[in-house]
């Protein structure tokens, strides 16, 4: 019984340093966007949290708060040597804590969506492409960085893994056009002053205000985005 409570009291306390790096690195977000007078979500269990209208901040701002959560590490980091130096967890338990920060940290900045570092491309592709473009170019990449990390969980056998990350694509996927024209929408009362770009093809760049320019024609992005959620309605 003893050997049992010993055991069931080392596990919980690993669940709760894992929770607390979790809870750290998502605070790291929240405490940037408040900052920038972001307006957050925060779903049960404090474990991820939805920053309303990130996308009308400059690319710098929107950039700054996706990075605040990787770089939550140093703050763990410094926390879990304070728990160590004060007996309250063994060395030990404190290398298992510090090994699990820095996989975490490491682990969002890669390019798969939902991940820090999806986030991340996602602006920079918003800076260099159109807007649906840079959305197409982003999945792509989620995709070959899905069937890179699947073929590592599976030597490892976590399937269970690997099916919860097929399944945030796959959810992606279906949502694609449902969050381009709602990002349209949002851009049609969105009066921010932006720079100035000019493009021959029917679509917006996320941190300019568009131009459509073809056969001697100029168009305002507002049009071009009437135009084509129109399309959308008719089809």
């Amino acid at each position: 019984m003893f050997i049992f409570l010993s055991i069931f009291t080392n596990y919980i306390k690993y669940v709760l340093l894992l929770y607390l790096i979790a809870i750290i690195h998502e605070l790291a977000h929240i405490l940037v966007a408040l900052f920038f007078k972001r307006k957050i979500r925060v779903l049960p269990f404090g474990l991820y949290a939805i920053i309303d209208n990130i996308e009308e901040l400059s690319f710098l701002k929107e950039n700054l708060i996706y990075l605040a959560g990787p770089f939550s590490y140093f703050l763990s980091f410094l926390i879990l040597i304070l728990f160590k130096n004060n007996g309250m967890i063994s060395n030990y338990s404190y290398l298992i804590a510090q090994n699990c920060n820095k996989t975490m940290a490491l682990f969002n900045l890669i390019p798969y969506y939902p991940l820090d570092g999806s986030k991340i491309l996602d602006t920079i592709l918003g800076r260099l492409f159109l807007e649906k473009k840079s959305r197409i170019i982003r999945i792509a990449i989620s995709i070959f960085f899905l069937l890179l990390i699947s073929f590592f969980l599976w030597k490892e056998k976590q399937i269970l893994l690997i099916v919860y990350l097929c399944s945030t694509l796959i959810f992606e996927i279906v949502l694609f056009k449902k969050k381009y024209f709602n990002f349209l929408i949002k851009r049609l009362f969105n009066k921010k002053p932006q720079k100035i770009k000019i493009t021959e093809k029917e679509d917006i760049y996320r941190y300019y205000h568009t131009y459509f320019y073809k056969d001697k024609r100029m168009c305002e992005e507002n049009k071009i985005i009437k135009k084509i959620i129109g399309s959308k309605d008719k089809n």
